[in-house]
């Protein structure tokens, strides 16, 4: 049995070794390529060389704007443009001036300022009165708490103007005082 085992292992063996020759790789033979004349004429040889590489790029295409990256712009109040300081497609910064305008609404913020600071200073003006008669034991303490009252009312109708001009881009309030 022994030697049965071994007839058969070196039977195999020599299969093995058999199986593993390798076969001769054939020769790659040099085949020419025939080139027309017209083909001759269109073919240039060059040298080659070493060179820097570009990083530029020639592409055609369409450019536009990212339409959930742009803000419009409009005034609170309406008017005539009278310069554009701008120009589309350039970026522009927190409180930079984007255009004069001329606005009839601001203009007419502007003469209620002077009307309620006309209005504040009378007022002002009776309540130091009416405040001067009360401690004097001369007026009532109703006249006196309405005279208050006035200048309350007077004082929160300028406030409420200088803060619809500043709403609406004006300037200096105090302009108006002149």
């Amino acid at each position: 049995m022994m030697k049965r085992e071994t007839l058969l292992s070196g039977i195999s063996a020599l299969l093995l070794l058999a199986a593993c020759k390798g076969k001769p790789q054939p020769v790659a033979e040099n085949k020419q390529v025939c080139v027309s004349d017209s083909m001759a004429k269109i073919i240039t040889i060059d040298t080659a060389k070493t060179t820097a590489i570009k990083n530029e790029l020639t592409l055609s295409g369409e450019v536009s704007n990212d339409e959930n990256n742009v803000v419009k712009v409009f005034p609170f109040s309406s008017g005539q443009i009278l310069d554009v300081k701008v120009s589309l497609g350039d970026k522009v910064s927190k409180g930079q001036t984007l255009a004069i305008m001329r606005s009839a609404d601001v203009a007419g913020n502007y003469t209620d300022l002077t009307a309620t600071k006309s209005d504040l200073a009378i007022s002002k003006r009776q309540l130091e009165q009416a405040e001067y008669l009360y401690k004097n034991g001369i007026s009532s303490e109703r006249d006196y708490t309405e005279a208050k009252e006035n200048y309350n009312k007077a004082e929160a109708a300028n406030h409420k103007i200088q803060q619809q001009i500043a709403i609406n881009g004006g300037g200096n309030t105090n302009r108006a005082a002149r």
